[in-house]
């Protein structure tokens, strides 16, 4: 596998920098704005260009469990066995990667990066069964597990919206009306979009400040 000469500090600004990219139309400014991060702290372009396809793969991958299991909660037979279908096949697109940005990766490898994934839209999955609780409403904690991930993917793939701007929430909408009423479900999607923008303008404050720190320290 490749390896990257990558401290966790350097790991958490450039991650959070890179967020910029996503509120501006076209997913490639994400890509632009690390390789310009990680070509400042001279890293192999080349390594953090796989690290990227990587964690965009994970990021959509790992979400296709929440999406069966939702298929299968609603009995749609047909999407169910669609994406199956499509979550056994996808590893096999690292077979096909242009030489040279091959990963390879052995299956003790590729389930941890898995669960790795899945770990995080679990933390979510938890913030977002809380922020509903603070309305003083109920939701089931599993189905709270399934919202995020499902919303966030779909609007991670619609490639016009910047970071997905309102596709995520009409998702998370829809979704929340299995439990309550539109008014209450426009409120939560948007509050929680405003909630997880706060938090990432606040991170990517911090690591603006580690970014200068380290440049400093050169």
């Amino acid at each position: 596998m490749f390896s990257i000469d990558l401290s966790y500090k350097r790991a958490f600004y450039i991650s959070f920098l890179s967020i910029l990219g996503r509120y501006l139309p076209g997913r490639f400014w994400i890509f632009t704005l690390v390789l310009a991060f990680s070509k400042s702290l001279n890293l192999d372009l080349k390594n953090v260009t796989k690290a990227q396809m990587l964690n965009q793969f994970f990021l959509i991958y790992s979400a296709i469990p929440m999406l069966l299991i939702y298929f299968y909660e609603i009995k749609n037979n047909i999407l169910f066995f669609i994406f199956a279908f499509i979550f056994f096949l996808s590893p096999l697109i690292f077979v096909f990667l242009p030489e040279k940005y091959k990963i390879k990766l052995n299956f003790k490898q590729f389930f941890i990066i898995l669960l790795m994934f899945l770990f995080l839209w679990l933390i979510v999955g938890f913030s977002l069964y809380f922020f509903i609780l603070a309305f003083n409403k109920n939701i089931t904690i599993f189905y709270s597990f399934l919202i995020f991930p499902i919303s966030y993917n779909i609007g991670v793939l619609s490639l016009i919206a910047p970071a997905g701007i309102g596709v995520r929430e009409g998702v998370m909408i829809f979704m929340l009306l299995k439990f309550f009423d539109i008014e209450f479900s426009n409120k939560i999607s948007v509050l929680f979009r405003i909630f997880n923008l706060l938090i990432e303008f606040a991170l990517s404050i911090l690591a603006y400040f580690f970014f200068h720190m380290d440049k400093a320290q050169k």
